[in-house]
């Protein structure tokens, strides 16, 4: 008795932002091509154009898949304790996905799914009363902060952090610690305190804290 074949999932617009996606995630988007999602999905690149237009549409398509991922919180919840989640939402996904924050920079057109995401972020603030360009102003903040902190970190190198009897200190190509003391005692003071507390706690944890702390801080500055 012959084995029957299994049958391939269709494709549609779905499955190719579904593979882009996954592709992102484990190579970045940069290379991502029409060509190499065709290899992914076992089709032909010119079945791909039957559901999308081009790269640039698959790059809209995983915009607005970004911004669907993003979480928002309870309507019930205090303004400003709703711009709090929101922000450790949106930080978290560009956590998880290195990629999405230079992808949804590279955006240029508005699709509907980005016009709701603008407008669910607008009315909460615009339903405490504030007017468009202040409103405009508080969420313009948030966003420089977040994505500010979400660049830094991610350039951050902890693979480089002495362990255990290591040096204490950061290498120096040709300064001996004791000079780079001398020489720099205000910012090694500083690291010396951020790997004290690598010995007690995850980086990921204190990097946690340091973001709240800022976060409160510029949601401290906003009468809402």
């Amino acid at each position: 008795m012959m084995k029957q074949k299994r049958e391939r999932e269709p494709l549609n617009r779905q499955r190719i932002i579904d593979a882009g996606f996954a592709y992102a995630d484990r190579f970045g988007w940069e290379r991502l091509s029409m060509r190499t999602l065709a290899r992914l999905l076992g089709v032909e690149a010119m079945s791909l154009y039957k559901h999308v237009k081009n790269k640039e549409d698959i790059l809209d398509g995983l915009s607005d898949r970004i911004l669907e991922k993003i979480q928002f919180p309870k309507e019930s919840l205090k303004p400003k304790e709703q711009l709090r989640q929101l922000s450790i939402s949106k930080r978290n996904l560009f956590q998880s996905h290195p990629w999405a924050l230079n992808v949804l920079d590279s955006r240029t057109q508005f699709s509907l799914t980005r016009l709701n995401f603008l407008e669910r972020q607008f009315s909460i603030l615009r339903k405490t009363g504030l007017g468009p360009t202040e409103t405009y102003r508080i969420l313009l903040s948030l966003e420089s902060y977040i994505y500010g902190f979400v660049i830094q970190e991610s350039h951050w190198n902890f693979t480089q952090l002495p362990k255990g009897n290591a040096s204490p200190l950061f290498p120096v190509e040709g300064i001996p610690n004791h000079e780079l003391k001398e020489r720099f005692p205000y910012f090694t003071g500083f690291f010396s305190d951020f790997l004290e507390k690598t010995k007690k706690r995850s980086i990921a944890s204190i990097l946690e804290e340091e973001f709240l702390w800022g976060l409160d801080k510029v949601l401290s500055q906003f009468r809402i």
